[in-house]
C-alpha cells in the first residue's frame, strides 16, 4: 500500500450512474424569430440611413416598419421578389409573427416572401413622405441613395 492513492491497485471502480431521461426543454412563450429579408442597394442605404438617423438598430427599425405597416392596415400589392444578397433582418415577437404567418398562408408564399412584401410596401410608403406614426421625422435635407450609375433623391 502507498501513500499517493493514485499507486494504489484498486482497479475496480462501482459507477451507479443512473441513466438521465432528459425531458425536452419547454419553449419561451416570447420566442422571438429572426426573418431574413432580401432588399435592394438603394434600400439597403435608406434602411442604413433611417436607423442610424433615429438611433436605432437596423434590425429595430425593420422590425418596427413591419408592425407599423400592420398598424395601419395597409395594403399589400404584388411586388418581384429581387435575387440579391443584401439582406435586413426582423425579429417579430409573437403576435407580429404569427400575422405575418397568417399573411404568408393567405398569400401562398413562404413567410420570408410575405416579410418582404410587407417591408417593401413599409419602405415604400415611408419614401414616399406618408407619415407612419412613431417612425417618420421631419427630413429637412435632400438625401441620395444608390451606386453611381442609378442615383436617387429624396426630399
Amino acid at each position: 500500500m502507498n501513500l499517493n492513492p493514485m499507486f494504489n491497485d484498486k482497479t475496480k471502480k462501482v459507477t451507479n450512474e443512473k441513466p438521465k431521461f432528459s425531458k425536452p426543454r419547454k419553449q419561451r412563450s416570447d420566442k422571438k424569430h429572426d426573418i431574413k429579408i432580401v432588399v435592394s442597394q438603394v434600400d439597403k442605404r435608406r434602411v442604413l440611413y433611417n436607423s442610424r438617423l433615429r438611433g436605432l438598430s437596423e434590425k429595430k427599425y425593420c422590425t418596427e416598419l413591419v408592425r407599423k405597416a400592420f398598424d395601419f392596415n395597409y395594403e399589400f400589392y404584388e411586388v418581384d421578389y429581387p435575387e440579391s444578397n443584401l439582406t435586413v433582418h426582423i425579429n417579430p415577437d409573437a403576435e407580429l409573427y404569427t400575422e405575418i404567418v397568417s399573411k404568408s398562408v393567405d398569400w401562398q408564399c413562404s413567410i420570408r416572401r410575405a416579410a418582404f412584401k410587407i417591408f417593401t410596401e413599409a419602405i415604400r410608403l415611408e419614401g414616399e413622405e406618408i407619415k407612419i406614426e412613431g417612425i417618420q421625422q421631419k427630413k429637412s435635407t435632400a438625401k441620395i441613395f444608390g451606386d453611381e450609375n442609378n442615383l436617387v433623391k429624396y426630399y
